[in-house]
């Protein structure tokens, strides 16, 4: 399994644009007819995370998307991405800070990707 781990970021970055990339070059007819019009958030890289991440996700169409960091409480931290996207592969970084500037704390926090109603999260670890 060790030959799977990337040896960089850049050499994650790659390979994993490399792979959604074909994922998409598939016949997109098939494609939407599996997923319809859903937005998929990938794992952030790193994770956990000191003092940043960047938090990717593929859109199969284009749409009005909103991207927000929750702490564990659901309380709104940061709002990375409030915005009409189209269709592809995006990455946004997070600096580990909310919408007044200050650094959180470590702990656990949620990214939740909204677009056409359909909302999608995953938790992610910030260490100090």
């Amino acid at each position: 399994m060790g030959e799977l781990v990337p040896e960089s970021r850049s050499q994650f970055t790659s390979k994993r644009d490399q792979l959604l990339n074909e994922l998409y070059e598939e016949d997109e007819e098939e494609f939407e007819n599996i997923i319809p019009g859903t937005a998929v958030l990938h794992n952030n890289f790193p994770n956990p995370f000191n003092p940043s991440t960047t938090i990717s996700f593929s859109l199969p169409i284009e749409s009005r998307i909103d991207l927000i960091i929750y702490n564990i409480k659901g309380q709104k931290v940061k709002t990375l991405m409030d915005a009409y996207t189209g269709k592809g592969i995006f990455e946004v970084n997070w600096n580990g800070k909310d919408e007044m500037g200050k650094s959180v704390s470590s702990g656990q926090y949620l990214i939740k990707l909204k677009q056409n109603g359909i909302e999608t999260t995953s938790k992610i670890m910030l260490l100090k």
